[in-house]
């Protein structure tokens, strides 16, 4: 009896192509999509047809955040200026590939939430390049970064999963070391700070 592999309900480990989402945004991959659709056999056309129904729902969720970002403003004067920035960031994201650091932080927990995934991959690649624009142009600065990791960090924390949570950071080799390092070093603070798994 050979039996049946048992595949846990989920898949542990994995790590989405954050860099070509990052690259390419959602109105990125549609087009990719619809591309790769034009030139398919009639029997693969379901295929891409679904994957635009994904790519649909996916934008429709950072719409509707952002409808709920914006009414929360207009509650909250406190936090009006965050929720309104977040409101904005969410709208961009929603067709175009992020430009910020705050918008490339958006895509990535939204997919990672959206998809089902709970590792996040490396990070300091995927954000390093980010971080050091928005640094060097006066965007954000070190702690507003440190602030938005950490918030990152308690998101993760609160999604309640005892395996997962992955952020790989650091080793030699990277792509773009120096700015990569940057973020790394601001990781390993937002780590320190949260105290937690």
């Amino acid at each position: 009896d050979v039996g049946v592999g048992f595949p846990l309900y989920r898949m542990t480990g994995a790590y989405e192509n954050y860099k070509l989402l990052l690259e390419c945004g959602l109105e990125g991959l549609e087009e990719d999509v619809r591309q790769r659709m034009a030139d398919c056999p009639a029997n693969r056309k379901p295929f891409y047809e679904g994957l635009l129904i994904v790519i649909g729902i996916f934008t429709d969720c950072a719409l509707t955040y952002e409808c709920q970002a914006r009414a929360l403003a207009g509650v909250s004067h406190e936090h009006a200026r965050r929720l309104l920035a977040m409101a904005d960031d969410l709208h961009f994201i929603s067709r175009h590939a992020p430009e910020t650091l705050m918008q490339a932080l958006q895509l990535h927990w939204l997919y990672s939430c959206v998809a089902g995934v709970m590792d996040y991959g490396r990070m300091d690649v995927l954000f390093g390049g980010f971080l050091a624009h928005d640094l060097a142009v006066g965007r954000i600065t070190e702690d507003e970064a440190l602030e938005a990791l950490k918030g990152l960090w308690h998101m993760m924390v609160e999604r309640s999963t005892i395996y997962h949570g992955r952020v790989v950071i650091g080793g030699m080799g990277r792509p773009n070391e120096m700015e990569a390092d940057r973020f790394a070093m601001l990781a390993m603070e937002a780590s320190a700070a949260v105290h937690d798994v």
